[in-house]
């Protein structure tokens, strides 16, 4: 299995979970150089909440996405050492 094939495998329980809570939700896993472009159409989009899972440039780069929008943006830290 590729590691982004792992990556993408490791984010379907996020999505299970959110559901389960009864929210609608819908995953995406993008490369680094994609963050941008998936946070901005996410902000277009009529998602009420985006969850930015990652690191330090995923979150920063997400943060300003949202900044000065009505979305509400959340934070699911995954780097090494997020513990």
């Amino acid at each position: 299995m590729t590691r982004a094939a792992r990556k993408i495998d490791s984010l379907a329980p996020i999505g299970e979970l959110f559901g389960a809570a009864g929210l609608n939700t819908e995953v995406i896993s993008v490369a680094g150089e994609d963050i941008s472009a998936a946070a901005g159409q996410a902000v277009a989009g009529d998602h009420e909440m985006i969850v930015a899972a990652g690191g330090g440039g995923t979150v920063n780069t997400s943060r300003a996405k949202v900044a000065g929008t009505e979305k509400i943006l959340g934070v699911l830290p995954l780097w090494p050492g997020s513990s």
